[in-house]
């Protein structure tokens, strides 16, 4: 009776409460829905049949649908959401609202296992965050859209979203977002067999997680140590890294998290090859655990570790029956992974049978979805991994020192060797020693006289030989130099501008590249900076041919789109190395810049195409493009704006794709900044590590308000700071313009 009345009160009081703030007492059931979702969906279920306000049942369709997903009742919750979807196509909602129920709508599909429609509203999610400013609305939604890739097979893509949440992460000081991502990241590393690195991420993110004392993300880490200990065939440290998430799980009452612990000790069970009875067992808890709470997914990947057992048992027709179920929940989920596992498996269980058609069938499906996930994540591997080799011609060198330095020193143990056999034998024959010495020491000063001649004139001609090799580069120097626009002709075009441009050696593969074309309808400014493959000597001969190009397609075949002239370009690069008896694929990364005034609007617009190389614009505005990234840092008033390049150079590539032109609306004082990576790849600092991308934002932000002759000292100052004694890895150009 008492419990009745309290809750009347309650629904007199929210109806009062809703009337008079709709807004905020939503937002204080939000934060009570998970402790108490079922009074939470009471009292909403009356006030929306109240509500005629459809602004108003937007906000009660998204705490609904939150509410019964915590009820486990994921059809309701679905039903809400989609309410909730539907009713903000007629309004224009902020950002932050559209995210939250996109991203709403995607966790509820994963939790119930449907990969292929959770990743279609975490995409949704992805789509509509990267228009705000708010870097930890785009963070949580590039983890999002990682963790689904990673559950769908595609390793290459998931790292590709995390390490752009984590450039994010670190650039604003957010630790529990930089810990999630680097936590995810192991996750990839692990699964793709890269266990140094997954250790890294790991124990990382680990540190970082103990320090703010976030358990639950703690109990997951150590899940994840033991799936590496797992990998590594470490099962004892696997069993007791499982323990103990299992254990945190279970003082937090998360059942999802104990069902994932569980399932991985009765796994190891089965890697153990002991108490395979048992392993069943945990895994058969596991399994009650996903269906109690509808997720497919879940399901599909506890009867694949069932199977793996009853294979082993000889079980095979209840390997064949689990197996098919798994599979059929696999495809509804779109867990590629899993597919492929319990492929394999069918086709063990029908060899075991001796069915050998039908292992046959099932064995080559299996084998064609293996190829085809293995294409899917070979495509950026360096990416993926996160390496670039830039010392190759100085391991080169020090391989040669080495070898130089190894044959001196065997030279010297042979001649002390010589040395000691000849002295034992002068002792042997008394006074014969003293005539062979004396006719020795007579020898070795004419043979050493001579000697010293041979190399007094080897040294000469190498000296001779490398000053005309240095007078020969010098004059490479003074031709690549005619390919570069003179500093006089910036400035008559930029009057605001800097370039900050410091080959590694005295010929550089990087270079600016500046051309003007007028006609009766409008004037167009070219300007681009770009990489060609390698420095010093082979990089200028490739950025001579990239830039002739350039020339060519700009100033004789009158292309006006960057990307068609990035298009045509690639074109002319390939047909001139083509020509070689070697395949050759050296080009180059370029981001192209055309700017010009709209002739109807009279707007001040620039055209930009990226191969590889990006495009930053510094503006006190918070939005200038749809799809740029957005960052700032914390005390300024200007914001930096980076529009991605297309992944792939100018030159041959496998999978080759048309460069996408970006059309963007400036105004006056904004900063426009093309660079190559030379600058961000610089060893330096305390540590000896790279400068990298992030920093560089930093630096350009915090000298923004500067004119731009300040801002290329300052950059200049601070390249030659962080490189110290260090040897300079590659060419450096980095180009700043004011409009």
């Amino acid at each position: 009776m008492l419990r009745s009345l309290l809750y009347c009160i309650l629904i007199f009081c929210s109806s009062f409460s809703f009337s008079q703030g709709s807004g905020a007492f939503l937002k204080q059931l939000e934060n009570r829905v998970e402790e108490n979702p079922d009074s939470v969906r009471l009292i909403l279920t009356k006030n929306l049949a109240q509500v005629n306000d459809p602004r108003k049942k937007i906000g009660i369709h998204h705490v609904l649908g939150i509410a019964y997903k915590n009820l486990n009742s994921f059809d309701s919750s679905i039903y809400h959401l989609k309410q909730e979807d539907t009713l903000l196509q007629n309004y224009t909602p902020t950002l932050e609202t559209a995210v939250g129920n996109q991203t709403a709508l995607a966790d509820v599909y994963y939790h119930i296992g449907n990969l292929t429609e959770a990743e279609k509203y975490y995409q949704s999610a992805l789509s509509i965050a990267r228009k705000s400013t708010d870097y930890e609305l785009k963070c949580n939604a590039l983890l999002s859209c990682g963790w689904i890739s990673r559950e769908q097979g595609r390793h290459a893509k998931a790292l590709d979203y995390y390490f752009e949440a984590i450039g994010l992460a670190e650039a604003n000081n957010d630790e529990p977002l930089a810990a999630n991502a680097y936590s995810k990241i192991g996750i990839v590393y692990n699964v793709t067999g890269d266990l140094d690195k997954a250790r890294e991420y790991y124990y990382k993110a680990l540190d970082m997680q103990l320090q703010m004392q976030n358990m639950p993300a703690v109990g997951g880490l150590y899940n994840n140590i033991g799936l590496m200990h797992e990998a590594a065939q470490e099962y004892d440290s696997a069993i007791f890294f499982f323990e103990k998430s299992y254990h945190i799980a279970d003082s937090l009452g998360n059942e999802r998290s104990m069902a994932i612990a569980n399932e991985n000790i009765g796994l190891m069970c089965y890697q153990k090859r002991e108490n395979m009875d048992l392993g069943l067992k945990k895994l058969a808890v596991s399994l009650n655990i996903w269906r109690k709470n509808d997720d497919i997914f879940g399901q599909s990947q506890t009867l694949v570790y069932m199977v793996f057992i009853y294979n082993e048992q000889k079980r095979f027709n209840q390997a064949l029956d689990s197996a098919f179920r798994s599979l059929e929940m696999a495809k509804t989920a779109g867990a590629n992974d899993v597919q492929q596992q319990i492929l394999e498996q069918i086709y063990l269980a029908y060899q075991g049978l001796g069915q050998h058609d039908q292992a046959l069938n099932y064995y080559q499906q299996f084998d064609a979805l293996r190829d085809s996930l293995a294409s899917l994540n070979t495509q950026a591997e360096f990416d993926k991994l996160g390496l670039q080799h830039e010392y190759e011609s100085k391991q080169l060198q020090d391989s040669l020192s080495l070898a130089l330095k190894h044959e001196q020193e065997q030279t010297a143990v042979q001649a002390d060797i010589a040395a000691g056999k000849f002295w034992n034998k002068m002792l042997l024959v008394g006074l014969i020693v003293f005539a062979l010495l004396a006719i020795l020491i007579f020898y070795v000063a004419r043979h050493q006289k001579k000697t010293s001649g041979i190399i007094e004139k080897a040294n000469l001609q190498l000296k001779a030989k490398n000053k005309e090799i240095i007078d020969s580069i010098t004059y490479a120097r003074r031709i690549q130099s005619a390919i570069l626009p003179t500093s006089s002709r910036i400035k008559s075009i930029f009057k605001n501008s800097f370039v900050f441009y410091k080959p590694k050696d005295i010929v550089a593969g990087d270079f600016y590249w500046l051309s003007e074309v007028a006609d009766e309808a409008e004037n167009r400014i070219y300007f681009a900076v770009a990489d060609c493959t390698g420095h010093g000597v082979p990089g200028a001969m490739v950025s001579v041919i990239c830039s002739t190009a350039l020339n060519k397609v700009v100033n004789e075949m009158h292309i006006k789109s960057p990307g068609e002239i990035l298009n045509k370009v690639t074109d002319l690069v390939i047909e001139t190395f083509a020509q070689s008896d070697h395949e050759l694929k050296d080009g180059m990364d370029i981001a192209l810049i055309c700017i010009y005034t709209d002739s109807k609007t009279g707007e001040q617009k620039v055209d930009y195409a990226g191969a590889n190389n990006g495009l930053w614009i510094v503006s006190d505005r918070a939005h200038v493009y749809n799809n740029a990234i957005t960052m700032t840092n914390p005390g300024t008033s200007v914001f930096l704006h980076e529009i991605k390049a297309t992944k792939q150079p100018v030159g041959r590539f496998t999978k080759r794709i048309p460069f996408n032109t970006h059309t963007l609306t400036l105004k006056t004082s904004d900063l426009i900044y093309l660079f190559t990576d030379g600058y961000a790849d610089q060893f330096g600092g305390l540590k000896n590590k790279k400068f990298k991308y992030a920093s560089l934002k930093k630096l350009l932000l915090s000298v923004a308000s500067r004119n731009l002759d300040e801002q290329r000292e300052a950059l200049k100052s601070n390249f030659s700071d962080w490189k110290g004694p260090m040897e300079q890895v590659d060419d450096v150009c980095v180009v700043g313009v004011r409009l």
